[in-house]
C-alpha cells in the first residue's frame, strides 16, 4: 500500500502546485500526514488531513482589515488576506492490538477543527 500511496501523494502535490492562481485569485492547499509513510517518530499522532483556502486580497472581509491594522500593524499599503482551513488529527495508543483502554497510553482519539488566518504583507 505504501508503494501505491507515495506516487499518488506526489501527484497531488504536483497538481497543487499547478493550481497556484494568479495574484488576484485564491489558492487551495491539501496536507496529508500519515505515520505509515515515515519513521514513526511522532509517538501517538497517527494521521491528519487539512484543506486550506487562501482567499485573494479583494475578498478580505472588513473585520480582517480591522484586526490586521489593530494587531498586526498593517497600513493601507499592506496586502491583507485571509486563510480558511478545516482539518482533522487522529491519535492512537502504542499498543493497537488491544481494544481495552490502557492507563499508561494515549487513548484512541481524534478532533476536527477549523482555522482562520489573517495575514499582512
Amino acid at each position: 500500500m505504501r508503494y501505491v500511496f507515495l506516487p499518488l501523494l506526489s501527484l497531488l502535490t504536483a497538481s497543487n502546485l499547478a493550481l497556484a492562481a494568479p495574484e488576484d485569485g485564491g489558492m487551495w492547499t491539501l496536507a496529508v500526514e500519515n505515520d505509515a509513510l515515515g519513521a514513526k517518530t511522532d509517538k501517538n499522532y497517527t494521521s491528519g488531513l487539512k484543506i486550506l483556502y487562501r482567499a485573494p486580497e479583494r475578498l478580505t472581509p472588513d473585520f480582517a482589515w480591522g484586526l490586521a491594522q489593530g494587531i498586526l500593524g498593517a497600513d493601507a499599503q499592506d496586502a491583507v488576506f485571509t486563510t480558511w482551513a478545516i482539518g482533522q488529527s487522529i491519535y492512537t495508543p502504542d499498543d493497537t492490538k488491544t481494544a481495552l483502554p490502557l492507563p499508561d497510553q494515549h487513548p484512541y482519539a481524534g478532533w476536527l477543527y477549523g482555522e482562520l488566518g489573517i495575514h499582512a504583507q
